[in-house]
């Protein structure tokens, strides 16, 4: 029984520790914004435009991640979003142009749509 308790700490833990770094990747680009404009030598508009990618892509692909979660296992989904988290962030920060950054930064929205499933997972 201690060790089942235990395991509950651990997994809060890492999901604390996920939603955290993945908070912070997404509320870093406000200060970054400037820096990010003279990188790729764009306007504002152009820097809404790869901002607001993410959410169409997560607005879409929130009920694809809400039927895995009902039909498979969440803490591997979890761990998948995490990896995809990763993946699209290290290619935010490496991209070599300003349609790559596009790219990258729509394409995390596809682990901005799993936040339900970890939240369901601590419920």
């Amino acid at each position: 029984m201690r060790r089942i308790k235990a395991n509950r700490w651990v997994v809060l833990a890492v999901l604390f520790l996920f939603s955290l770094l993945h908070q912070a990747d997404r509320l870093l680009i406000g200060p970054l914004t400037t820096s990010i404009m003279n990188a790729f030598n764009i306007n504002e508009a152009q820097m809404g435009a790869a901002l607001s990618g993410a959410l169409l892509v997560g607005g879409v692909l929130f009920p694809v991640w809400g039927y895995l979660f009902d039909r498979y296992s969440r803490p591997r989904l979890i761990a998948l979003a995490a990896a995809i988290w990763g993946a699209t962030t290290w290619f935010s920060a490496i991209s070599p142009s300003y349609g790559w950054f596009v790219t990258t930064r729509a394409s995390t929205g596809v682990d901005d749509a799993s936040y339900p499933g970890v939240y369901s997972l601590l419920a």
